[in-house]
């Protein structure tokens, strides 16, 4: 008597691949999420130390140039914190992508 072979085995180790594929994928968009999570974190907290720089300073009173130059650089800090917000909200997607693929693989 020959063995017994199973015969999807072959289609079954595809599956098993394509869910690890797709857990090590989702794993990867989680910490990526995560990282941008941070630096948005980091990026808000620095404007905000920022408007209470300039808040100080003006009530101690400073020169006009530097309350200039102060302002200037809360507007890069804004636009900085908005992109790390844009990213987050990449990965966000990504994530839900990867949640997505892994529930299908599964």
């Amino acid at each position: 008597m020959r063995p017994f072979r199973f015969r999807a085995d072959a289609v079954l180790d595809l599956r098993h691949r394509q869910e690890e594929k797709a857990t090590r994928l989702l794993a990867q968009a989680q910490a990526s999420l995560s990282a941008a999570q941070a630096r948005e974190q980091q990026a808000r907290e620095q404007t905000a130390r920022a408007v209470a720089d300039i808040e100080a300073a003006q009530t101690i009173g400073v020169e006009a140039w530097r309350l200039e130059w102060h302002r200037n650089w809360i507007v890069r800090q804004r636009r900085d914190a908005d992109a790390c917000a844009r990213a987050t909200a990449i990965s966000a997607v990504s994530v839900a992508h990867a949640t997505t693929t892994l529930n299908m693989a599964r």
